[in-house]
């Protein structure tokens, strides 16, 4: 079977349209900020980890001592691997990786419910937890919907406008009926 163009974002001649190429562009930008974000994280929560083992660093603390010991044993493994599922998942091309980011992030969350309430005392540490929670839901959001990710993680799905048109056994376009 020989592959379908698909229609959204095509013009009649069949070439990707200037709107679609900017978005399939600003995509590939976000995933690359994405990449970036989670790679720091990873590196962050690395040499947190090694704060937390070694009593004697030879640069400043990272880690912030507000928190009780608990939190960071709770939080640096999971920020190391939110970052590395991330980068691995995504560079591997893991076609369940936004349901584990789902995973990933909830649990993060948790532990920012946690600081939140149990250890940050100051006027906006409730906004700033929504933000992040937020930010949580737009990469989500993104991970599960754009097309960019889904086709680079073998996950295909077809647009509204691709379910209206069928292709007859000749190979032509028809549209299917609208009920």
């Amino acid at each position: 079977m020989e592959h379908q163009t698909p229609l959204v974002g095509r013009s009649v001649s069949g070439s990707p349209s200037a709107s679609w190429r900017l978005a399939e562009w600003a995509a590939k930008a976000l995933v690359a900020v994405f990449l970036g974000v989670h790679g720091g994280a990873a590196a962050v929560a690395a040499v947190g980890l090694l704060e937390w083992l070694l009593l004697d660093m030879p640069w400043l603390r990272l880690s912030d001592w507000r928190y009780a010991d608990a939190i960071d044993f709770l939080q640096l493994p999971l920020l190391l691997g939110i970052g590395g599922v991330f980068l691995v998942g995504y560079l591997r091309r893991w076609r369940h990786l936004p349901a584990a980011m789902a995973i990933a992030y909830t649990l993060f969350a948790a532990t920012r419910v946690i600081q939140t309430f149990g250890y940050l005392n100051h006027e906006s540490r409730v906004r700033e937890m929504a933000i992040e929670c937020v930010a949580y839901l737009v990469i989500l959001v993104f991970l599960f919907r754009a097309d960019v990710v889904q086709r680079r993680l073998g996950r295909t799905r077809k647009t509204v406008r691709e379910r209206r048109w069928r292709h007859d056994d000749d190979g032509s376009l028809k549209e299917r009926p609208q009920w």
